[in-house]
C-alpha cells in the first residue's frame, strides 16, 4: 500500500520518530503472533520468499550504475519505484510503503526524484526482518559468473539502508557497511534515522523508469560516455554531417554509449569542435534527429549561445547555433542518460533561421498545498515562445493513479497564464500544466505541485445557553460546499427524537441561523451539509446545550 510520505526530513530523526511510521501496534500483534507460533513445539518457520521475475532474465547483466544522486525537482513516483512497490507488496504482503516527498524536505535521498521507495518493516519485529533479509540476500547475491549485486543490478537499484548500515551498487566489495555513525545512535529516537524500521531503495534512472533486464528482459548494458572533444565538419543542406551520435559512438570517439549528467562527484562534458567560416556571426546549422533522455530534464546545446531542448522535442527540429571563435560546441544533459542524434547542415553567417529554443512552460508554487474540495484553487504560471494558437491544459492525477487527467483548459494570451479549479473530490494530488497546440502536445511544466484536497467540512459553535421560548442562535463556519449544497439543522429535544427544523443554503464561510426551542433541559443539536436530494455531503456536527424554565 503506498502512502504520501510524512513531510519531516530524514536528517532530523528526532521529529521524524514521533510515532508517524513506527507501527507500534503492529509490533505488538507480530509479538503475539510469534508468541502463539511457539507454543508449537518443534515447528520451524518457512524460509521467506523473494521476488519472482515475470518475464525471461537473459544471460548479459545491466551494466554496474554509478552514483547518480538527487538534483532536481520531479515528486511523482516513478513507473520502475511504483512497481517495486507492487512487487514488494506480492512477495510479501501488505506492508506501507513510501516513494515521494516534498522537494521543501531537507536532504538527499531520491524521493524528491520519485525514484526511492521506503519499505515499512521493522529489523525488531522477527517475521518482517526474515522477510527484509531474505530480499536484501536476493538483491546482493552474487550472480552466475560471481558478479556482486547481481538482482540489484537487474533491478536498477542504487543504494539501500537497512538496520543501522548502507549497501551501495557502485561499490559492492564494499559490503554492507556502518550507515552514518547509526552503531552508536542506539536510542529509539533514531530508529527511523537509521533505517531499522524501514529500508530505503533508492533507484538509478534506469530502475526508476523500469527500463532494467528484470522488468523489461532486455539488459541496459551501456553506461555513461566518458567527456570528449572531437572534430566533426560541418556539414551541408545537401551533404549533412553527423556531429554527434550516441547509438554509433561518432562525435564521441567511443563506442555506443548514452550522454550522462554531471554529479557531485564527476563533471562531464561532450564537446564537438566545427570549422569556423570567416564572416561575421557565424552559425552551425544543428537538426536535432534524436533526444531520448530517462530524467525529466533537458538537452542543452552551448557555444557563443545556448540552445535548450526539452523532453518531447519535435524530432527533426533546425536550429542555429551562434559559434565561438574556436567553434566549440557543448551538449550537457541536465539529468539521468540519454541518447541524442545531431547533425550538421552547414555554417555561414545570416542564415534565415534565426537561434531559437523551444517552447517554455512553468508551474508557480501554490500560495497553500491543503485545501478543501469545491474550493477554487489559482494555478499561475509563465509561458514562452508558446506556438500560435496553443492552449494550456491543467492536469490533476491522485497519488494512487498513474495517469494524469485534465480538468481545466485555457488558451495562451500572454507570458504568463492564470487558471482557477476547484475539485470535487477529496485526496492528494500532483498537479502540473501541459502546452498543446491542437492535438500536439508542445511541452510540459518543468514543475509537479501537490495539493491536499480535504472533505468538506461544517463546525458549529456551542450555543449559548437560553431561556425556553427563545430563539437559540446557531453559528460556525462552512468549507468546501459546493453550489448546490445545504445547511440542514436537526434538533432532539429532552426524551425526545430528532426532527428536522430548518434548512438554508450553504455558504462557505462564516453562518448564523436562528431556531426556537420550547422545552427546557439539556437537548442535542446536528447540523448536516447536505446535497440537493438530502444526502449528505460532508462532515455532520454535533452539539449539546442546555435551555432554563
Amino acid at each position: 500500500m503506498v502512502k504520501d510520505f510524512p513531510q519531516a526530513a530524514e536528517t532530523s530523526p528526532v521529529a521524524r520518530n514521533k510515532g508517524i511510521w513506527l507501527k507500534r501496534a503492529a509490533i505488538l500483534f507480530a509479538g503475539v503472533g510469534l508468541l502463539a507460533s511457539s507454543v508449537t513445539l518443534g515447528a520451524t518457520a518457512a524460509p521467506a520468499p523473494v521476488p519472482a521475475p515475470k518475464v525471461a532474465i537473459p544471460p548479459a547483466l545491466d551494466w554496474q550504475a554509478e552514483y547518480q544522486g538527487q538534483k532536481i525537482c520531479s515528486s511523482w513516483a516513478k513507473p520502475g519505484a511504483a512497481r517495486l512497490s507492487e512487487l514488494l507488496e506480492e512477495t510479501y504482503g501488505a506492508y506501507t510503503t513510501y516513494i515521494i516527498r516534498s522537494c521543501a524536505t531537507s536532504g538527499i535521498s531520491e524521493h524528491e526524484e520519485g525514484r526511492a521507495v521506503d519499505w515499512m518493516v521493522n529489523a525488531a519485529v522477527p517475521d518482517q526482518k526474515a522477510k527484509a533479509d531474505a530480499f536484501l540476500e536476493w538483491l546482493t547475491a552474487p550472480g552466475p559468473n560471481g558478479e556482486l549485486g547481481a538482482m540489484a543490478r537487474r533491478m536498477g537499484i542504487m543504494y539501500l539502508i537497512w538496520d543501522d548500515k548502507m549497501w551501495r551498487v557502485y561499490r559492492p566489495e564494499d559490503g554492507w557497511r556502518e550507515y552514518s555513525g547509526c552503531s552508536k545512535k542506539q536510542s529509539g529516537s533514531y530508529n527511523t534515522y537509521c533505517h531499522r524500521d524501514h529500508i530505503h531503495v533508492s533507484l538509478t534512472w534506469d530502475g526508476a523508469n523500469a527500463a532494467t533486464s528484470f522488468w523489461t528482459g532486455v539488459a541496459e548494458t551501456r553506461g555513461p560516455c566518458q567527456s570528449s572533444t572531437t572534430e566533426r565538419p560541418a556539414g551541408a543542406p545537401d551533404a549533412p554531417s553527423t556531429l554527434m551520435n550516441t547509438e554509433t559512438g561518432v562525435g564521441l570517439d567511443q563506442p555506443a554509449c548514452r550522454l550522462g549528467a554531471s554529479s557531485s562527484y564527476t563533471s562531464r562534458s561532450y564537446d564537438i569542435t566545427v570549422p569556423v567560416p570567416a564572416v561575421e556571426n557565424p552559425v552551425q546549422r544543428v537538426q536535432l534527429q534524436k533526444f531520448a533522455l530517462n530524467a525529466p530534464e533537458s538537452l542543452s546545446i552551448k557555444s557563443a549561445e545556448t540552445v535548450t531542448f526539452d523532453q518531447g522535442a519535435e524530432q527533426g527540429q533546425l536550429v542555429d547555433i551562434p559559434l565561438r571563435s574556436d567553434g566549440k560546441i557543448s551538449v550537457t544533459v541536465g539529468a539521468g542518460y540519454g541518447d541524442v542524434i545531431l547533425r550538421g547542415l552547414g555554417n555561414g553567417a545570416g542564415a534565415p533561421l534565426a537561434a531559437t529554443k523551444p517552447a517554455r512552460l512553468k508551474l508557480k508554487k501554490l500560495a497553500a498545498d491543503r485545501t478543501y474540495v469545491n474550493t477554487p484553487v489559482a494555478y499561475r504560471g509563465v509561458v514562452r515562445r508558446a506556438p500560435e494558437g496553443s492552449a494550456i491544459k491543467l492536469q490533476f492525477r491522485k497519488k494512487d493513479k498513474k495517469k494524469f487527467k485534465t480538468r481545466a483548459t485555457v488558451p495562451v494570451t500572454g507570458r504568463k497564464y492564470l487558471v482557477e479549479k476547484g475539485l470535487r473530490n477529496p485526496g492528494d494530488f500532483d498537479v502540473r500544466t501541459v502546452l498543446r497546440q491542437g492535438k500536439t502536445r508542445v511541452t510540459e511544466s518543468t514543475q509537479t505541485r501537490q495539493l491536499a484536497i480535504d472533505p468538506a467540512k461544517v463546525t458549529l459553535v456551542k450555543p449559548a445557553r437560553s431561556k425556553s421560548g427563545k430563539r437559540v442562535k446557531l453559528c460556525g463556519a462552512v468549507a468546501g460546499a459546493p453550489a448546490e449544497a445545504q445547511l440542514r439543522v436537526l434538533h432532539r429535544p429532552p426524551s425526545g427524537q430528532w426532527r428536522a427544523r430548518k434548512t438554508v443554503p450553504a455558504t462557505n464561510g462564516d453562518y448564523c441561523i436562528g431556531i426556537k426551542v420550547k422545552r427546557p433541559g439539556v437537548s442535542r443539536i446536528k447540523i448536516d451539509l447536505i446535497g440537493g436530494k438530502k444526502s449528505p455531503w460532508g462532515e455532520s456536527v454535533k452539539r449539546k446545550y442546555r435551555l432554563r424554565q
